[in-house]
């Protein structure tokens, strides 16, 4: 694949300062590495605040390493003090192709908007592997694919890997006009891609018509990722928080259209957020309206579904019997323990190590000059790089490294 043919993969825009701190910075480095001699208010704060609190911000201005999965990204991937951001081996930032490619999407998905629309896309995105397990988890309870309807759908890194899994897109629902034209270019299933806000009544009804109208038969899916942190309704709801609307209107189009399993992405936040009583309020809702769930929601580490990331995920899963609650995904990969992980876990480890970072980025074109000595010491697997051209299947790439 030529530089020209793989698109948002540009030099990222970095001040003299910027260089200057990530020339100091060696995989698996941080902010510790940068000479105090380089003038930095920001890093002086965080200097100041090591001193009072012990070692802090570890992640920040941090550079990949190789033979790890990258740490979580985020929607500023092209700032080095924002998070581990820095490339392995090149003295710069991560391209948004990169971001895209440690985030599970193919080279083939393409982002519309500008630059910071299409940061803002992937890095908000659930890894498309993550809704490939969760599909596929799914398939094998009800052992049949089915349709599926996404609200809060971003630029669809759920939603795709589901269709990855073979389910069907019917309908989708977005706010930003940029991501949902990404959605729509690469949901090509999708007969309604509804833009607007979710709690207009007439953005609701557009969605349930296409679903009601293209849904003939049971079972199907409803997925989404609202935003949680106003919600409970067990009384403990902040009534200025506009947030709470968002989430009582994905609860209110599961009452109009009954879904026969609700899928529920959030962050790890939810989980203690108002000491549990927002995840409660959650579960008091779906139960109301006669879903059942499992005792806990699933705690989803997507390193350990083929993502070349750490990044933890809550997965609130409902069905309306017990005969189509999906079971929790079978992991394929081990979990990472990140910084602190030593040669010698590794070692104890059994099954197959996540594939890392340095395997997600080697197919890349160089964007500038490298320093010899963080290049890998050993040749790279390519299997990950191989998936990310087309030219394996996830079947192919869940198997494994291929050693060739």
């Amino acid at each position: 694949m030529s530089n020209i043919e793989l698109k948002n993969h540009l030099m990222p825009s970095l001040s003299e300062l910027d260089i200057r701190m990530i020339e100091h910075i060696p995989p698996g480095g941080n902010w510790t590495s940068i000479p105090e001699d380089i003038p930095s208010k920001r890093l002086e704060q965080i200097r100041e605040m090591a001193k009072e609190r012990g070692m802090v911000r570890t992640t920040y201005y941090g550079r990949l390493r190789c033979d790890q999965p990258a740490y979580t990204i985020s929607t500023y991937f092209n700032r080095p003090g924002n998070g581990t951001n820095i490339h392995p081996w090149e003295s710069r930032t991560l391209s948004s192709r990169e971001a895209a490619r440690l985030q599970s999407f193919p080279d083939d998905f393409m982002f519309y908007g500008n630059d910071s629309k299409v940061r803002t896309q992937i890095g908000n995105a659930v890894p498309p592997l993550v809704g490939y397990a969760i599909g596929k988890a799914i398939e094998k309870k009800l052992k049949k694919k089915v349709s599926y309807g996404d609200l809060f759908a971003g630029a669809g890194g759920l939603s795709f890997g589901l269709s990855m899994a073979g389910l069907k897109c019917i309908s989708a629902l977005e706010l930003d006009k940029d991501a949902a034209e990404t959605y729509k270019r690469n949901h090509v299933t999708a007969e309604e891609i509804v833009v607007g806000d979710i709690r207009e009544a007439s953005n609701q009804e557009l969605f349930c018509e296409a679903i009601r109208k293209n849904v003939t038969d049971e079972p199907w899916v409803l997925v989404g990722g609202p935003p949680c942190q106003g919600f409970s309704t067990a009384g403990y709801r902040d009534e200025n928080d506009e947030r709470n609307k968002l989430v009582d209107s994905y609860i209110d189009i599961v009452k109009k259209l009954k879904p026969s399993i609700v899928v529920m992405e959030n962050v790890p936040g939810i989980l203690s957020m108002k000491g549990g009583k927002v995840l409660q309020g959650v579960y008091e809702a779906l139960t109301k309206l006669g879903y059942v769930l499992p005792e806990s929601p699933w705690i989803i580490y997507a390193e350990q579904y083929g993502v070349p990331q750490m990044r933890k995920r809550v997965i609130v899963v409902a069905a309306k019997n017990y005969d189509m609650l999906p079971d929790y995904p079978d992991p394929v990969f081990n979990k990472c323990l990140g910084r602190r992980e030593t040669e010698e876990d590794r070692m104890c480890l059994f099954g197959q190590y996540p594939y890392t970072a340095g395997e997600a980025l080697i197919g890349m074109p160089s964007l500038c000059e490298f320093k010899e000595e963080y290049l890998p010491k050993t040749e790279i697997n390519r299997t990950y790089d191989r998936w990310c051209k087309g030219q394996i299947t996830v079947e192919e790439l869940l198997k494994g490294r291929s050693g060739d």
